[in-house]
C-alpha cells in the first residue's frame, strides 16, 4: 500500500484500488468519515465509485448497497444533515450514467428563474424526513459526442419506523 497526499492505493490479488477520504464536504459529527474506492485503471468511462461510511463507533457501511445505506441512515439520522444525505444518495445510490450534483439554484441550469418546487432542495421542517431535490449530470452521447445535460428529481421520505423510501424521475429543462 502506498500513501499519497490525496489517496491511498491498495493492491490486492484482484487488482489495484484507489481509496480516497471524501469526508471534507460533509457536515457530519467528529469521527465520521466517507471513503470512495474505485479501480485504479484509467478507463474512458469511469464506473460509479463504491462509497463507504465509517462512523465514530467503528461501524462500516457500504453506501452503494440499499440495505447498508438504510443501516447507515438508522445509525446517523439524528446527526446527518438532509443536504448531506442528498449528496450521498445521489452519489452512491443513483443509477445514472454520470456523476450527479445537486442543483441549488436556477442559474446552475443556465436559466434565470424556475418555479420548480425542488430547486433549491425542499426539506420538510417538522416530523419524519421528507425531501425533494434535483440533480444534474452530463454524458457525452453519440454520434456527436456532445455532452448533454440530464436532470433527475429525487423524492425521499422517512416512514414511521425510520426506513427511507426514495425514487427518482428524469426531467427535462422544460420541466423546470
Amino acid at each position: 500500500m502506498r500513501a499519497g497526499s490525496q489517496a491511498v492505493i491498495v493492491s490486492t490479488s484482484g487488482g489495484d484500488w484507489i481509496v480516497r477520504d471524501v469526508s471534507e464536504g460533509i457536515d457530519a459529527p467528529a469521527g465520521f468519515q466517507i471513503y470512495t474506492a474505485g479501480a485504479s485503471d484509467l478507463v474512458d468511462v469511469p464506473e460509479r465509485p463504491d462509497g463507504f461510511a465509517l462512523t465514530s463507533d467503528g461501524a462500516l457501511f457500504h453506501l452503494n448497497d440499499a440495505e447498508q445505506f438504510q443501516a447507515f441512515w438508522r445509525a446517523t439520522h439524528d446527526e446527518l444533515q438532509p443536504l448531506d444525505l442528498a449528496r450521498l444518495m445521489s452519489t452512491y445510490l443513483s443509477e445514472s450514467a454520470g456523476h450527479e450534483t445537486i442543483v441549488m439554484e436556477a442559474g446552475a441550469l443556465g436559466i434565470e428563474d424556475t418555479r420548480h418546487p425542488s430547486i433549491p432542495p425542499d426539506v420538510a421542517k417538522n416530523g419524519p424526513l421528507m425531501m425533494r431535490f434535483v440533480t444534474q449530470y452530463f454524458v457525452e452521447e453519440p454520434p456527436s459526442h456532445v455532452a448533454r445535460r440530464h436532470l433527475v428529481e429525487w423524492s425521499v421520505r422517512e416512514d414511521e419506523s425510520g426506513q427511507l423510501d426514495w425514487f427518482w424521475t428524469p426531467l427535462s429543462l422544460n420541466d423546470v
